[in-house]
This record gives structure tokens, C-alpha cells and sequence, in this order.
């Protein structure tokens, strides 16, 4: 099993070493373009040789953040849009999935964002990825929204 940061152009290139690798994928792979209009303008805006998890990660948070930004101004006017109230919109997208692209989840439960980091500090440890624990780093420095 390998994680979504192996989902690139790589993988391909080495798809006889990856046969048989299984990838949990949050969202639509980049071969299925044409299946999504939203993936489909991903993948042209950020080119196919430069699509990668990441990417596709900072385009689904854009398009939250969007829509966000969409249910402010519809509620409050283009004035109302205020950190507060972005925060307010947030928990308007309560079955999101980037038009199809994502997962449906709800921002408001980490869980369903794949936030785990956030539970792991809690718990005072955090999974490196390779079967074993290691402590959490200090969160005293860390500033709350």
C-alpha cells in the first residue's frame, strides 16, 4: 500500500515495479478526466505533467474555500465577507466534493477530510506512515484560529 504522495507521474513510469500497490485515492484518478468537468479543468489548468496528489488536494481546498466564499456573499452581501463569517460559510459545506471530484464529506468532521494530524496531536502521538508510533511534536507554540 503506498499513500495518495505516490500518485504522480512516477507511478505510471513505474507501473510494472507498482503492480499490485493499492492507492486509497480521496479523489477522481487524473486518467478519468473526461468522466468530471471539474477534474477535467484540473487537469488543464495544471497540466497533466504537473497534476500530482498535492496539487489536487490544493485544488479541492480552492474550490471549498470558494464555495465558502459563495455562501457569505449570498447570505450576508460582497461587505459581509469577513474572517468570521468565512468560517461560518465553511460549515454551510456540509456534503462536499468539489462537483464530483472529491469524496463527498463534511468539513466540519475532520475525519472526513482525512485530518488526522489534528486528532494524532490530541492523542500525543502521530503515525509516520511505516507501521510504528513516534511522540507528537509540541503544539504550545501553535497559534488557534
Amino acid at each position: 500500500m503506498c499513500t495518495t504522495a505516490c500518485y504522480d507521474k512516477a507511478l505510471h513510469d513505474q507501473a510494472e515495479t507498482m503492480d499490485g500497490t493499492y492507492l486509497p485515492m480521496q479523489f477522481l484518478p487524473f486518467e478519468e478526466a473526461k468522466s468530471n468537468p471539474m477534474l477535467a479543468n484540473f487537469v488543464k489548468y495544471v497540466g497533466r505533467d504537473k497534476a500530482d496528489a498535492f496539487a489536487a488536494y490544493g485544488w479541492v481546498a480552492t474550490i471549498a474555500f470558494a464555495d465558502a466564499v459563495k455562501a457569505v456573499v449570498a447570505t450576508d452581501g460582497v461587505n459581509g465577507l469577513t474572517r468570521s463569517a468565512l468560517f461560518t460559510g465553511i460549515k454551510t459545506l456540509t456534503k462536499f466534493d468539489a462537483d464530483g471530484m472529491y469524496g463527498t464529506v463534511d468539513p466540519r468532521q475532520p475525519q472526513d477530510l482525512g485530518v488526522h494530524a489534528a486528532r494524532a496531536v490530541q492523542e500525543r502521538t502521530s503515525s509516520c506512515g511505516c507501521g510504528r508510533q513516534r511522540p507528537a511534536r509540541s503544539t504550545a507554540s501553535r497559534r488557534t484560529p
